[in-house]
């Protein structure tokens, strides 16, 4: 849809190795689960007041800036060494894997897995890949933003224009003078009017998938996110 949603700071999701739980796996799927639906239910509350918040962005949801560590992450803390993950070639080559929309999940979940069961001191290295892995998602959802934004001033040109021409239309037909033509130019003036019509009915069409884009990557850094807890 178009006019995108804002999922505000969440709390941790709970250290599934806490003793006090009842099993590290039940844990974890209990805790993503939650986290699950108090997304969906920001997303449905968020929507009504997205249309006024920015001119220039078309979408729903609204343009939050970046996806927060803090909503998607229950891991070990996010510090010191933890965030070293671009000196380690291997780390990096994985992030960008995983991150990028080419890869299929599926096959994302399984360069994880094979990831894990690497050498090394395993928690630090998941965490360095999903340090990696957010701060790649997060640079290629604000390229898309920005993209979003330059589509919509576009539209916005456009419409302009299709106004602009409509009251020229208008004025000819009404036998008024208008600055800049004349009743010859009427025809050209009209095909023009139909062209830029079908064109932003075109832009605008698209614009309902283009608006998905960023809510698709932010989902997929949550799924990202979990597929590396799980082998922690």
């Amino acid at each position: 849809m178009s006019r995108w949603f804002s999922r505000r700071p969440l709390s941790r999701v709970p250290d599934r190795r806490d003793p006090e739980r009842r099993g590290p796996a039940r844990a974890a799927r209990t805790g993503f689960a939650a986290l699950a639906a108090v997304l969906a239910m920001a997303a449905a509350t968020s929507q009504g007041r997205a249309a006024a918040a920015d001119p220039d962005w078309p979408c729903i949801q609204v343009r939050n800036p970046e996806i927060s560590a803090t909503a998607i992450w229950g891991g070990p803390e996010l510090k010191g060494e933890a965030l070293d993950w671009t000196s380690d070639y291997k780390i990096a080559n994985v992030v960008r894997e995983i991150a990028s929309r080419r890869t299929p999940i599926e096959q994302a979940e399984k360069t994880i897995d094979a990831f894990a069961a690497g050498e090394g001191p395993k928690d630090l290295r998941l965490t360095r890949l999903f340090v990696g892995m957010l701060e790649v998602v997060n640079q290629e959802r604000q390229r898309v933003m920005s993209g979003i934004v330059r589509y919509s001033r576009k539209q916005h040109a456009l419409a302009d224009r299709i106004e602009k021409v409509g009251d020229q239309i208008n004025a000819l037909k009404a036998g008024k003078p208008v600055e800049g033509v004349t009743q010859a130019d009427l025809q050209k003036l009209e095909d023009e009017l139909v062209w830029d019509r079908r064109v932003f009915d075109e832009r605008n069409q698209a614009l309902q998938y283009v608006c998905e884009s960023p809510v698709n990557l932010e989902q997929r850094a949550f799924d990202l996110a979990r597929m590396i807890q799980e082998k922690m």
